[in-house]
């Protein structure tokens, strides 16, 4: 934590920059690959946040996988359309359909739950 905290200082990089190589060095090092529009790309796992949705008959979960995906360094430098509400993505030959989207502030990293097409 010292390291990331001092590096701003010393090398002088916006926080955006900052927030690009941080999240760069994350899904480096524990990357799922996943595919979006026949293109594979870089993700990590995202501590999931389940919630249940009151349904006729009972309860339904509705998030079944949460990915933070490089906006920034995979979809918005290179004039890509990122996935959105809706899209499918692909992870691990399984289909799933963005139910949820979330941008961090600098708008670097994209959060997308995503509900399996599969039940």
């Amino acid at each position: 934590m010292l390291f990331r905290s001092i590096r701003p200082i010393l090398f002088m990089t916006s926080q955006k920059e900052q927030a690009i190589l941080d999240l760069r060095f994350i899904v480096n090092d524990s990357p799922t690959v996943f595919t979006f529009a026949t293109r594979y790309y870089n993700a990590t796992r995202a501590g999931l946040s389940r919630s249940e949705k009151n349904e006729l008959g009972g309860f339904e979960i509705d998030i079944d996988l949460s990915l933070v995906i490089q906006l920034y360094a995979d979809f918005i430098s290179v004039n890509v359309t990122p996935p959105a509400v809706g899209s499918n993505v692909i992870v691990a030959s399984v289909t799933y359909e963005v139910a949820r989207i979330q941008d961090d502030e600098f708008g670097v990293a994209r959060r997308l739950d995503l509900k399996s097409l599969a039940r």
